[in-house]
This record gives structure tokens, sequence and C-alpha cells, in this order.
């Protein structure tokens, strides 16, 4: 069965092929929800869908092609997995506002909510693009490699449920969002040229 997408939160959860990597990340994320429900306590499920920005760490697609970017010789071959797979980013800031309104509305306890943008759905080969002028490195071509094992070719929220309940749609567009993630990166993470850990 093909699961719609933007994707709602009363969507069945389906589980993947146990021996895939991030199937323990999965279940931990089914686990913790379904301990919420069986706690008798009062609780609110938010589903962070792709946010990003400063201070993320260098494990994730932006970090990870800001990183490639700036280590790349002039005119090199800058390679990026999955060109053709969307995704819906949500900037940190929209994200965090979105959190705080869902915390303050009594009608949000015992729901589950996703957090995200699907308003923002992009391919990676375009992320990729806006990396590349965001970080001033136009002069890198970009070479599609094959999509990556396990990932989804499409992954978007659909945040009718906590836009109807807050009155809040995320703001800042993707292209300025990624502007100022590399420039926090340039300014704190890659100082003299290296990388440092954060």
């Amino acid at each position: 069965m093909a699961i719609q997408v933007p994707t709602q939160e009363n969507v069945p959860i389906a589980l993947t092929n146990l021996e895939h990597p991030r199937t323990s990340y999965m279940l931990s994320k089914i686990y913790g929800e379904a301990m919420c429900h069986h706690s008798n306590l009062p609780f609110t499920i938010v589903r962070p869908h792709n946010i990003y920005g400063p201070r993320m760490g260098t494990a994730h697609v932006l970090p990870e092609l800001i990183m490639k970017a700036r280590s790349l010789p002039q005119g090199a071959r800058f390679e990026v997995a999955s060109v053709d797979h969307r995704r819906a980013f949500c900037f940190i800031d929209d994200a965090v506002k979105i959190l705080r309104c869902l915390a303050s509305k009594p009608k949000a306890s015992g729901g589950t909510f996703n957090l995200g943008n699907q308003e923002q759905e992009t391919m990676i080969g375009e992320v990729a693009h806006i990396d590349l002028e965001a970080t001033d490195r136009t002069d890198l071509q970009i070479v599609p490699l094959p999509e990556t094992p396990g990932s989804p070719a499409r992954r978007c929220p659909d945040m009718a449920r906590a836009i109807d309940l807050i009155g809040y749609r995320p703001m800042l567009g993707l292209k300025e969002g990624i502007q100022r993630t590399c420039k926090w990166y340039t300014d704190h993470v890659f100082i003299g040229g290296g990388v440092l850990t954060i």
C-alpha cells in the first residue's frame, strides 16, 4: 500500500526490514509513542520532519553538503546521492515556534502532531544547488550518485492538523534558511578552513 504524501499523523505505522540499519531508530520512535499512550500521564506527541539550522551537528544532509562544498578543490565533482528524492525542510526557528505553540494549547494534550513544513518540499539535487550558491562554490559540478539504500523517495508531513490548532505556518524560505545555516557553520565550525567537532 502506497503512503499518501504529504503524510497525515493517522497513517498506520508499518515496520520496515528489521535488518535495515535505521530500523532501531524507527522502532525507538514507535516504542516511545506507545509508552506515552499506555503511561496514564498527560502527553503530546510531536513528530519532527527534517528540521535544520545552526548547531545541528555534522551528520545530516545539509551540514554534510556544506562540508563537502567547502573541502573540494576548484571545479571538482560535487557528488550527491539521491538527487531526485524529495524532502520537506523546516528551519529551526519555525520548528521551535510550532513546538512552543503546541505546548501552550490544552487541546494538543493526548494528540499527535507533525512538526515540519510541507510547503518546503524540495529535491535533494535542488538543495545541493542552493548549498553551492550559499557557500559561494558555484564552480563545482553536481554529479548525481545512486540512491541511498533504504532512503524513501519522498518524505513530507501533512501540517494541516497543527496549523488548524495553532494558526501558525512556517515562514522562512529554504534558500534563506540554507544561507543562514551555511553562515553559522562558516563562522563557528569551519574556523581557519578546518572542521571542529560540535
